[in-house]
């Protein structure tokens, strides 16, 4: 059931007897016509003679809309815009049908309060038009006969247009259409209780809607494709998760329509592999045996450059304006001369100067922040990779070469009561006598937005920060491990490292079996 509808019928309540009868109740004064009135001088709420009305464009003068003025309009019959001669400014029957015949009761409630009763005989096909309306509501929620208004159906519209909850209205209610098993009808009106559209509601919206294309419910569903409304991947991504669409489909009609073509699986040349910087440490092994190397990717800590005195001294920055003299000239701290003015001042990059006494005062005064300390801990992950023979002089044809070294881990109880374990994560590989390459690679910049043709997607990467953006790097220790020789291997990745247009995808992890951790229990048969 569309919901919309029952808004529909919700607004023209008792509309389904051929001449029919409302029965609002309406105290005196109430708006029925008039105008949006904000100078409401007898305080009535309508436009009245002498009143101005909601009028944009008067001039300023504040007068009724005349010829070529316009007011707010809910009723614009000739859709010009503007309020016209026979046409209702603010109308809050909202256009809808007019009653045939009207009756009106007044009844005293007491001196000061009256009540009246308004009834309305409406037009006959206003009627028909509800009576089909109801029919439809009748079929898709409870399954009657096409046309049909049964009274079980008919009650229950009447107590669902009545139900009200603190003055609200729940006109527009989720029903669970016939056919609907519970599990997902218990989740549908979950969603509508709770005003959510999660994923939880979504797929059950989707398996419901795929197996019932005729139902009314899913009309909106089942056309939207037609206007794509910013989130059709979700639906593609339930329809691969239910096994309708394949991967394929997934991409071309979903993924790839809404976030364009970013370059998954390939890089911009169009061949496998990846941008990275690479460092390469070579070493000897004297005989065949196990190494071990276990990476260790060493936190950088990037702080403000040295304070440069006036007398090209250097200082740490961050002794500057501390009230103590480390420059010998003095000029770390504010000077000042004899009358008592300011005589040396600090530089920004922009080419801007400030008093001495801002720098290190825990505000940023110069337009990058320079005149503050600043301290940054750089935490970066690289991978590791071994490799026969020298390759010093920068990796070259893959075809040839081959990665010898696979991560491995090792887990022992701690204890004898095995409540926790020591855990080891290292790479492991048995080598050979003779000359061997260790190389540590980090990973380029990667870089998003929208190409010359406002398409979206990756445009391509930034390794030596030219764009002056970050990349993972950062020093690095690790330690190898040859039969009864330890050795560090001690080295960096930096903006001028060595670089890999396409490095190719390499496995470096191992198929160990995974350590579980267990308890036994035994018990015995009679029989």
């Amino acid at each position: 059931m569309n919901l919309s509808r029952l808004a529909v019928l919700a607004v023209f309540f008792m509309m389904i007897m051929s001449t029919f009868v409302t029965v609002p109740t309406y105290n005196v004064g109430a708006m029925e016509g008039g105008c949006v009135d904000y100078d409401d001088t007898n305080d009535n709420g309508l436009y009245d003679e002498g009143e101005p009305c909601y009028d944009d464009d008067d001039g300023g003068d504040g007068r009724p809309p005349g010829d070529g003025e316009g007011c707010m309009n809910y009723d614009d019959t000739n859709g010009n815009g503007l309020y016209d001669e026979g046409e209702p400014c603010y109308d809050d029957d909202d256009g809808g049908p007019e009653p045939e015949a009207t009756h009106v009761t007044m009844t005293m409630e007491s001196l000061d309060k009256w009540t009246v009763d308004y009834t309305g005989e409406m037009p006959v096909d206003w009627s028909n038009d509800m009576r089909e309306e109801l029919a439809g509501m009748c079929a898709d929620m409870m399954g009657a006969a096409s046309g049909e208004i049964t009274e079980d159906c008919f009650n229950s519209w009447l107590e669902m247009m009545n139900s009200e909850d603190d003055g609200q209205s729940h006109d527009d209610e989720f029903r669970c259409p016939p056919g609907m098993d519970d599990e997902t009808c218990s989740t549908m009106m979950e969603c509508s209780e709770n005003d959510s559209m999660n994923m939880d509601c979504m797929r059950a919206m989707y398996i419901y809607c795929y197996e019932n294309t005729d139902s009314e419910m899913c009309e909106d569903f089942n056309n939207s494709d037609d206007e794509d409304d910013g989130g059709q991947f979700i639906w593609g991504i339930i329809a691969y998760e239910a096994g309708h669409i394949d991967a394929t489909e997934l991409m071309e009609e979903y993924m790839v329509p809404e976030f364009g073509d970013m370059g998954l699986g390939t890089f911009p040349d169009g061949e496998d592999g990846r941008p990275v910087l690479y460092d390469v440490q070579t070493f000897n092994a004297d005989s065949d045996g196990e190494l071990i190397i276990h990476p260790e990717f060493m936190v950088e800590i990037i702080t403000t450059p040295d304070f440069v005195c006036g007398d090209e001294q250097t200082v740490d920055f961050s002794l500057v304006n501390n009230d103590i003299v480390d420059c010998q000239d003095g000029s770390d701290e504010q000077q000042y001369d004899d009358e008592g003015d300011e005589i040396n001042w600090f530089d920004c990059h922009d080419g801007s100067e400030i008093s001495m006494t801002l720098v290190n005062d825990d505000m940023w005064d110069c337009h990058d922040g320079e005149d503050e300390y600043q301290e940054h801990h750089n935490y970066w992950y690289g991978e590791v990779y071994l490799f026969e023979g020298d390759h010093s002089a920068g990796l070259t044809d893959f075809d040839n070469i081959e990665n010898v070294a696979f991560r491995t881990s090792h887990q022992e109880w701690k204890d004898e009561n095995k409540t926790d374990i020591n855990y080891e994560d290292f790479i492991k590989a048995d080598i050979s006598a003779g000359t061997w390459s260790l190389v540590t690679t980090g990973s380029c910049h990667t870089e998003w937005g929208e190409d010359d043709e406002e398409n979206y997607g990756l445009l391509g990467y930034d390794c030596h920060g030219e764009n002056g953006n970050y990349t993972n790097s950062g020093p690095y220790s690790h330690k190898l491990e040859f039969g009864s020789e330890y050795w560090l291997v001690n080295g960096s990745i930096n903006h001028e490292s060595m670089e890999m247009a396409n490095f190719p995808y390499m496995d470096n992890y191992g198929n160990d079996e995974e350590f579980v951790m267990y308890q036994n229990q035994s018990f015995s048969v009679d029989t």
